[in-house]
């Protein structure tokens, strides 16, 4: 339930628990630094971040694509989050 002392939006800042962050990030690295998850990657963005709406597109769709777009984007950076860490591309 929103608290409302905070205005109830507690819930979009947090982290889901289980694992540490540096488990999770891991997790990404090994399931997509394979040629099948780079192939699968540029699927993703392909259909989300590269693709282009007509000026025309309803307010609804734009969100819709806006919200897939930031999870291929929060997936990229998880992929590769741990290569940028140590510098390491393999």
């Amino acid at each position: 339930m929103p608290d409302s002392v905070n205005g109830g939006w507690d819930w979009l800042n947090s982290q889901p628990t289980g694992s540490s962050d540096r488990e999770t990030r891991h997790c990404f690295v090994r399931s997509f630094h394979s040629d099948a998850g780079r192939q699968v990657l540029a699927h993703l963005r392909s259909i989300t971040i590269d693709r282009r709406t007509p000026p025309e597109t309803p307010d609804s769709v734009l969100r819709h694509l806006e919200g897939q777009r930031y999870l291929v984007q929060l997936i990229e950076r998880l992929a590769n989050a741990e290569i940028e860490e140590t510098g390491n591309s393999d």
